[in-house]
C-alpha cells in the first residue's frame, strides 16, 4: 500500500470514511463484496456500502488513488534506474581511468624492453596494448555520456 492521504468529505462518518479507506486500498481486485466479507457481514449490508459508495464516490477515488499509485511507483521505479545509471557510469568511469594506467605502464614497458633489446614485439602485443587502450577509452567516453552529446551536437558538428 502506498501512503496517500484520503481525507475525509463533508458529511462522511467516520465509519463510512474508515469503509472508503478499506475499499479504495483493496486495490485492482476491489469489490463492494469483498469489503462486505472482510468485515464478516451478511450479504444484505452490501447494499449499505452501495450507498456510501454513490454518496462518497468511492469509484472516482479508488481511480484517483490508482493513479496515484501508478505515478509514484514510475516515480521510483525512475529515480532507481538513474540512480543505477550513475553507479554503472561510475564504475566505468573507475574501470577506465584504471585500465588506461594499465595500458600506459605496459605501452612504456615494451618501448623500455624493446628500445633495450629484450624482446622484440609483435603485432599481438601491439593489438593487446590498443586493445587496453581502446576499452580504456570506451569505458570512460560512457562515463562522460560521450554518445548522447554527440548526438545532441550532431548538426552543429555537420555544419563545420
Amino acid at each position: 500500500m502506498v501512503d496517500i492521504e484520503l481525507p475525509r468529505q463533508n458529511g462522511e462518518s467516520t465509519k463510512a470514511h474508515q469503509a472508503r479507506i478499506e475499499y479504495v486500498t483493496m486495490g485492482a481486485g476491489r469489490s463492494l463484496d469483498k469489503l462486505r466479507q472482510k468485515y464478516g457481514r451478511n450479504p444484505a449490508y452490501t447494499r449499505h456500502l452501495e450507498r456510501w459508495s454513490s454518496q462518497y464516490g468511492w469509484v472516482v477515488s479508488a481511480e484517483q488513488y490508482d493513479e496515484a499509485c501508478a505515478s509514484i511507483t514510475m516515480q521510483q521505479a525512475s529515480a532507481q534506474h538513474q540512480a543505477d545509471l550513475a553507479a554503472f557510469r561510475t564504475r566505468c568511469a573507475e574501470s577506465g581511468r584504471a585500465l588506461y594506467s594499465v595500458s600506459v605502464r605496459l605501452l612504456k614497458l615494451f618501448d623500455t624492453r624493446l628500445q633495450s633489446g629484450l624482446i622484440e614485439i609483435g603485432p599481438g602485443t601491439l593489438q593487446l596494448v590498443a586493445n587496453a587502450f581502446k576499452t580504456a577509452l570506451d569505458l570512460e567516453a560512457t562515463a562522460l555520456r560521450v554518445e548522447e552529446l554527440l548526438e545532441a551536437h550532431e548538426d552543429e558538428y555537420r555544419e563545420q
